[in-house]
């Protein structure tokens, strides 16, 4: 806001935005906290990091001086948990474990992701290994993070800029897509990600729909 803008609507997802200088200051003055925190030798910290969901790492921004709108570019890793990417969850470097959620998904037909990880029986398994010494299953759980392009998963994305709503079907009739039993009138529309390791994503009016590059989709368009 320092070249004289006005801060934009809530609606308004097409304009630049006026960042908050008190929300910069506290988010610095936290860092400065947790950044230098240091955990005493007596705790033993084990630090446990979901990856194989694409998760945004970049965002670029191109502002259209002639409509006088900014489009915005999402960019994705596959080294994260559909929230975080992995590097930002084992941060500090202790007793690292990763989490192999897209071959998980893929073999047991399912979705978990950040908001869940702890729910998936491989992390279940780990923490009761940790804490018991007991030997469960624990075959998707690495000490090491993938490197080598061999291992990297692959997505198809789909990317709206227009006023139409997305739906995709996988060969087993899984859906993702817009929830069609919530309230489409709702500033909070929820989605429906039945495809395992699919992922629906609205921000402003662009909506990015993405699947597993090996299966096999029908993709329906309806405009609104």
């Amino acid at each position: 806001g320092g070249d004289g803008r006005k801060k934009p609507g809530y609606n308004e997802t097409e304009l630049p935005n006026v960042l908050s200088s008190h929300l910069l200051q506290k988010e610095e003055t936290l860092h400065s906290r947790i950044d230098n925190l240091q955990i005493p030798s007596s705790i033993e910290v084990y630090e446990i990091a979901g990856i194989g969901q694409p998760t945004i790492n970049r965002i670029s921004y191109l502002y259209h001086t002639f409509f006088k709108t900014l489009g915005r570019n999402l960019y994705f890793t596959y080294l994260g948990d559909g929230t975080v990417v992995a590097d930002s969850a084992v941060d500090y470097g202790f007793n690292k474990s990763y989490i192999d959620l897209y071959k998980y998904n893929k073999d047991f037909e399912s979705n978990f992701e950040h908001q869940d990880i702890f729910e998936n029986p491989q992390t279940l398994n780990l923490i009761e290994n940790i804490l018991t010494g007991s030997s469960k299953d624990t075959s998707y759980v690495s000490s090491e993070i993938p490197t080598l392009d061999i291992d990297k998963p692959k997505y198809k994305v789909f990317k709206m800029r227009s006023p139409v709503d997305i739906d995709i079907y996988d060969s087993s009739g899984n859906h993702l897509g817009t929830d069609n039993t919530s309230n489409l009138d709702s500033d909070f529309v929820e989605v429906d990600e039945s495809i395992p390791n699919s992922k629906f994503i609205v921000i402003g009016d662009e909506k990015y729909a993405i699947v597993p590059d090996d299966g096999v989709y029908t993709v329906s368009l309806d405009g609104t």
